[in-house]
């Protein structure tokens, strides 16, 4: 969905999750897509101040600010609450530069992975280990072998 939007994209999360996003990002490949210096950056207040929310949307603009600042052209909420928070206080942009909802986007794209599937379209079946196959059998589909 950044992608969409801009070219190199900055993602913001809570203290601490900012090397397993960057994992993430290494995993997808996406690393052209995003920042060289910091893709991840984390709010700097410490998570007991998350219950004020002046502090969080501050806190936020000033870390979006810098990366902003430092190249990114697209910020994407890698957070659910703060993403959530942000969005119902009718934050979209930070100076002229897209916000991406985290929560809203996965949500999105939930939605687009039902449509495929009901016209027909779904994920190659030869790239679905065999493990994950018979756990969603089991799990989610009673054993039927639609999957």
């Amino acid at each position: 969905m950044a992608q969409a939007v801009g070219t190199k994209m900055v993602f913001v999360t809570l203290p601490h999750w900012e090397k397993k996003v960057e994992r993430i990002i290494s995993m997808y490949g996406i690393q052209d897509l995003v920042l060289p210096y910091k893709p991840c950056r984390s709010f700097s207040i410490s998570l007991e101040n998350f219950k004020d929310e002046n502090q969080v949307l501050n806190n936020f603009v000033e870390t979006a600010k810098g990366a902003i600042h430092d190249g990114a052209d697209v910020v994407v909420l890698a957070c659910v609450n703060c993403s959530t928070f942000l969005t119902y206080r009718g934050i979209g942009d930070i100076d002229g530069i897209p916000l991406v909802d985290g929560a809203i986007a996965a949500l999105k794209m939930a939605e687009v992975m039902v449509d495929f599937k009901r016209a027909g379209f779904w994920k190659s079946k030869k790239t679905i280990p065999m493990d994950i196959k018979e756990a969603l059998r089991k799990g989610y589909y009673h054993g039927v072998e639609s999957i």
